[in-house]
């Protein structure tokens, strides 16, 4: 298995800006030379986190690898509104025992990041204040309809909203209806990300800027890094959108880039009837519109555009 394109390294994000310089690890560095790890987890994103932090508890005398091609934190993790649902995605039909399940695992996911945000003390803006999934076309008020019954299906705690109610809560008089879905959490992606980085547990050896070029199994598993190779009893692939970029088969991966834009602070106070009450975030009841977060010091997020396909580089 080899990698036909990489990941490109754009300019930092808005969110990453936005950040207050942090003292870098002294051991979080670009692979070099040969190492050896009982598991190796690449890509580290939130996936790839979670994955060598739970390795390194299950496996505490075992030596776990995290590799990611970037700065960590750059990719996809580090980039996305910051929206933390149990379910995100609402399939027509389908298995409704198999929602149920995908629904609790994403409650019990949510209460393992909080208590690991709260037990390790990230300063991510961590907001229990539900998201809006706000309709304002008719086409766009029969997805919400849809939306609401499969989540009181679910048993999740629902809240509905009419247009002067969003327009008091956004300050946008444009929306006809919106749902509060309440078990939903508004968090910084970028400074969650950093947060989980900083406090995975010691047994872990983090490798970013490593793009993997090629992988070798033999009796062991051979990561060639470039400049370096690492050996492996057992790899985890957690790059989840570019899985399809290392030429693994028979995956139904496919990548999908959305693109935001983060206002500049503003220096005096906002009335409320132009960005509403307190901070709140906001989807679009359509697989493709827009979403919006009224944040800190009275920015505003607008993602609304999106795209498929890698920003990519040649391996």
């Amino acid at each position: 298995m080899h990698a036909t394109c990489l990941p490109r390294d754009t300019n930092a994000s808005a969110w990453q800006v936005d950040q207050p310089a942090s003292k870098p690890h002294a051991s979080i560095t670009p692979a070099t030379g040969s190492h050896s790890a009982r598991f190796a987890v690449i890509g580290a994103g939130f996936t790839g986190l979670a994955a060598a932090r739970r390795l390194a508890r299950l496996f505490p005398g075992e030596s776990i690898a995290l590799i990611d091609a970037l700065t960590i934190g750059q990719g996809a993790a580090g980039r996305n509104c910051g929206f933390v649902v149990p379910i995100g995605h609402f399939p027509k039909g389908g298995d409704s025992r198999h929602s149920q399940k995908r629904y609790r695992l994403g409650l019990a996911g949510i209460r393992e990041l909080r208590q690991t945000v709260e037990r390790y003390r990230i300063d991510c803006d961590w907001q229990n204040s539900g998201r809006m999934i706000a309709a304002r076309s008719r086409s766009g008020l029969r997805a919400l309809d849809h939306k609401q019954r499969m989540l009181e299906q679910l048993g999740a705690p629902v809240e509905l909203l009419d247009g002067r109610q969003v327009a008091a809560l956004t300050g946008m008089s444009g929306y006809l209806q919106a749902i509060v879905q309440k078990d939903a959490a508004l968090v910084n992606p970028a400074a969650l990300v950093r947060g989980l980085l900083q406090n995975l547990p010691a047994n872990v050896q983090v490798f970013q800027r490593s793009p993997v070029l090629r992988l070798r199994p033999d009796r062991r598993v051979h990561i060639d890094c470039g400049q370096a190779e690492i050996s492996a009893e057992h790899v985890l692939l957690t790059t989840n959108g570019w899985l399809g970029s290392l030429r693994s088969r028979g995956h139904g991966v496919f990548p999908m880039r959305t693109f935001a834009s983060l206002a500049e602070p503003m220096n005096r106070p906002a009335p409320q009837e132009r960005l509403g009450a307190g901070r709140w975030g906001l989807t679009s009841s359509l697989r493709v519109g827009s979403s919006l977060r009224r944040l800190s010091r009275n920015r505003i997020l607008i993602r609304n555009s999106a795209a498929f396909g890698w920003s990519t580089r040649q391996p």
